[in-house]
């Protein structure tokens, strides 16, 4: 969605589908989902997937700085990437 209808309506469509009462998630999942959608905020203005974002809060909840991949997003969220930003 995010590629092909942009953030704005990717974001809306996601706060639509969580308040519908018509979709499931654990609770687990539904704290993981609510950071996921600040994250969405906070990098509003960049292209970041909806499966990186996810990514990023699940590698901060293990405290992870450095991720294995060449996404130049990860390092806009903040993490080092191997083996593209460290020698």
């Amino acid at each position: 969605m995010l590629y092909q209808i942009g953030h704005t309506a990717a974001v809306e469509a996601l706060s639509t589908v969580r308040q519908s009462g018509r979709s499931t998630s654990y609770r687990w999942a539904r704290r993981r989902l609510t950071r996921r959608v600040r994250s969405s905020k906070r990098y509003g203005d960049q292209q970041i997937s909806f499966v990186d974002q996810t990514s990023a809060v699940l590698a901060r909840e293990h405290e992870i700085e450095h991720l294995f991949a060449f996404d130049s997003d990860f390092s806009t969220m903040g993490f080092e990437r191997v083996p593209v930003d460290i020698e």
